[in-house]
């Protein structure tokens, strides 16, 4: 092989070698930036996991605060429902007695109106006997008359004055003792004790409501009241001295009567007129009681 060959040969492969070197020496340095690329990965990758973590930590106690956070609203919710329980208990049970106080307003305004109603008969009723009582005495003292006049007319004045004093004034001293009473007594029902009773009775009633059974949701009500006492206990003491009443107007008006006929003995058409007179107010007097009594 001639010199101009080999010195050929040699200097391709110088070229080649000086090519692979170039190559390799471009190889390592990408290699070399792969491997810092890969550090600098592995650093990030590192990095990321430990912010991975610490996240995950976070998130850890963010659930146990919140599952603290619903317990705690749990037990809120919990505790304002028994809450809401009492305050609506309380509420019925408010109601209830603010009802059962207007309930006693009203009873205690009709045993007020139940007294003064009675009150006023008693007092009508002994007003007028202890008139007509005073008029009779009156005229049985007061009255001048003849001594000739006959003994049976002398004595039927007399005694139809008298009844009717005894009738009328028998009959103011029942009514006004009457009146005594019922002015003390009416004050017994509604007094603190009634009122205290009636309010516990509805409070019970209310607590105690059963809607299945009938008999025991009729809800109370004040079972003394003056109105049950005047029947029971006064009814008939004041018809009996109403009925002592009734009785003495017409023995003051057949006093009336006789009066007339001793005081004007000597005119007959006078004492025929008076008679006619208290004849016709009886018929009057007693179509009255007819219709009002």
């Amino acid at each position: 092989m001639s010199d101009f060959a080999q010195a050929c040969l040699q200097g391709i492969e110088t070229f080649q070698a000086k090519q692979w070197r170039e190559k390799e020496e471009r190889w390592r340095g990408e290699d070399l930036l792969h491997r810092d690329q890969e550090i600098l990965w592995r650093k990030e990758d590192k990095r990321w996991r430990e912010e991975d973590r610490r996240w995950r930590h976070e998130d850890r106690e963010w659930r146990g605060d919140d599952l603290n956070w619903r317990n705690e609203e749990r037990g809120y919710a919990r505790t304002w429902r028994e809450e809401d329980r009492l305050w609506r208990r309380q509420d019925v049970e408010q109601r209830c007695l603010d009802n059962a106080r207007w309930v006693w307003s009203r009873f205690v305004e009709k045993n007020r109106r139940d007294v003064e109603e009675k009150s006023e008969q008693l007092k009508t009723v002994s007003n007028l006997a202890a008139l007509i009582a005073g008029f009779a005495v009156v005229a049985l003292v007061e009255l001048q008359f003849p001594a000739d006049q006959p003994e049976w007319i002398v004595m039927a004045y007399a005694c139809s004055t008298s009844v009717t004093v005894g009738l009328m004034m028998n009959s103011m001293v029942l009514c006004s003792m009457m009146l005594s009473t019922v002015l003390k007594v009416g004050q017994n029902f509604v007094c603190e004790e009634e009122e205290t009773k009636f309010l516990y009775e509805c409070r019970n009633f209310v607590l105690n409501y059963d809607r299945g059974n009938a008999a025991r949701n009729t809800p109370p009500r004040p079972t003394r009241t003056f109105a049950q006492t005047w029947d029971n206990q006064y009814d008939n003491h004041w018809r009996f001295a109403y009925s002592l009443f009734q009785c003495g107007v017409p023995c003051f008006m057949l006093a009336l009567v006789f009066a007339s006929w001793l005081k004007f003995n000597y005119s007959i058409t006078t004492g025929v007129i008076v008679s006619t007179i208290m004849f016709a107010s009886f018929v009057l007097f007693l179509w009255i009681q007819q219709m009002w009594v």
